[in-house]
């Protein structure tokens, strides 16, 4: 689970400041894709978006999320 994951490593102090982002594929008409993004927002993940085929894309947002 990505969120338990992610929880784990804030918990290391040597870990703590390493930037993540949520990466689903929720979001489709069955699922409400609100509660994950703010879940992310609320448990403070620096980014948060829906996986897609194109891998530029993903290399664009995570590159924005954590400032490369």
């Amino acid at each position: 689970n990505g969120v338990e994951a992610f929880l784990e490593i804030k918990k290391k102090p040597e870990l703590r400041g390493t930037p993540c982002v949520f990466l689903t594929n929720y979001g489709d008409l069955h699922h409400d894709p609100t509660f994950d993004k703010d879940l992310a927002d609320e448990i403070g993940a620096q980014g948060y978006f829906r996986k897609t085929d194109d891998l530029d894309e993903i290399i664009r947002k995570v590159k924005e999320v954590v400032g490369c």
